[in-house]
């Protein structure tokens, strides 16, 4: 029996740097509105919102909120939305009876949006048919679409005909709905497998053959799979990443060190593959993603070409938040006695003791990287003048 699987694709990476900004709510003050929250260059703050009515002002939930005349999330006004309609159905979402809303202010469109109710964070419904992340399933048969394991988070469903994958594929920048067909080889035994560790799963597996996503995971054998980490499978063969055969044979017998796996003899990135360049003896984390051993150093598991090891350590971001200079370690910026790099790529020319990362005191928040010659990102400001004189002393 050949099953129509229907993988929707959405990026992770876009809500992570969403969630990089967070609105607590809105409040109404001496006639007038205002959105605080909360955001990676402000910290916390409270700002007028422009152009509401505090009269008919309504909050919605912390995110939504209208007057008489407009809409507005996270303090954002959603352009063409129509208040006088306009109604939050739960998990993030709502509707103005013609198009409806997601989480961050998506617009997306369902067939009937009169009946658009919210199931979870991600899934959705009209009368017609149910929606993943905003994207239309195109169920094929609507009463009997269950999401597998009934009540739990899961990425599998199915109706009476096919079998769903709503994926989250992190690596893929493609966010349109992508169908593929593969064979599912019994669909009665069909079933998602589960990690107590890692609750949603793209692993699934029938009494014949063993699924990741869309495809089949050549070889497995079925009896004794099981899903022990992210995107990782085990069989009494070998270990899987994905729907990919590894050499390793045992993944409980792999240590951590940071972002890396060691059997005692290879050093593994996350996906599992073998980084030829690594000693297993003198390897450690320093700030991640940035590691190091006696000889190199690492941004992920990406050789950084010519940086010194003994020198090495992650570019620090400061904010000053009250009367402090508060820092944490960049995720990108690194440096070694004598030269800064960008993951894994050297910026020439600059100036490895004076380079810094400051949260900027500009009305759009953000960031400033700049040394001693030059700015690289962002503009000059008040804090960067004053970080430059009690923390860098370059003026006296």
């Amino acid at each position: 029996m050949r099953i129509i699987l229907r993988r929707l694709s959405i990026t992770y990476l876009l809500l992570t740097l969403c969630l990089l900004t967070a609105c607590d709510g809105y409040k109404v003050e001496g006639g007038k509105v205002y959105v605080y929250g909360w955001n990676e260059g402000r910290w916390f703050y409270k700002d007028l919102l422009e152009g509401a009515d505090a009269k008919t002002f309504r909050e919605l939930d912390d995110h939504f909120a209208c007057d008489k005349d407009h809409v507005w999330y996270a303090g954002a006004l959603i352009e063409g939305a129509r208040a006088a309609t306009f109604r939050v159905v739960g998990h993030g979402y709502a509707t103005d009876g013609v198009h409806c809303y997601g989480q961050w202010g998506k617009v997306f469109d369902v067939a009937d949006p009169s009946t658009f109710s919210a199931k979870s964070d991600y899934l959705t419904e009209d009368a017609t048919d149910y929606y993943w992340d905003g994207r239309p399933v195109h169920v094929a048969d609507k009463a009997t679409f269950v999401v597998l394991p009934a009540g739990s988070v899961s990425q599998w469903a199915k109706d009476k005909h096919y079998v769903y994958n709503l994926c989250f594929i992190p690596e893929d920048a493609d966010t349109l709905v992508r169908v593929a067909r593969i064979p599912i080889a019994d669909y009665d035994t069909f079933e998602p497998l589960r990690c107590d560790e890692h609750p949603v799963s793209q692993y699934a597996r029938d009494k014949r053959q063993v699924y990741f996503g869309d495809t089949i995971v050549a070889g497995a054998d079925v009896a004794t799979f099981r899903h022990v980490g992210y995107n990782v499978g085990q069989d009494c063969h070998r270990v899987y990443y994905c729907n990919r055969a590894t050499q390793i044979k045992d993944f409980s017998a792999l240590r951590e060190v940071g972002h890396f796996y060691i059997d005692g003899k290879h050093v593994y990135n996350w996906h599992l593959s073998s980084i030829p360049d690594a000693d297993v003896a003198t390897l450690r984390e320093l700030d991640m993603p940035w590691a190091v051993d006696a000889h190199h150093v690492f941004h992920s598991d990406r050789l950084v070409p010519g940086a010194d090891p003994k020198t090495f350590s992650a570019v620090r971001q400061y904010d000053h938040a009250g009367r402090t200079w508060s820092s944490s370690p960049h995720w990108d910026y690194g440096k070694d006695a004598t030269h800064v790099y960008w993951r894994d790529s050297l910026i020439a020319g600059a100036d490895a003791a004076t380079f810094s990362v400051v949260a900027s005191d500009s009305d759009d928040g953000g960031w400033v990287v700049f040394d001693k010659n030059r700015i690289y990102q962002g503009a000059d400001c008040k804090t960067v003048e004053r970080f430059k004189r009690e923390v860098l002393k370059l003026h006296k």
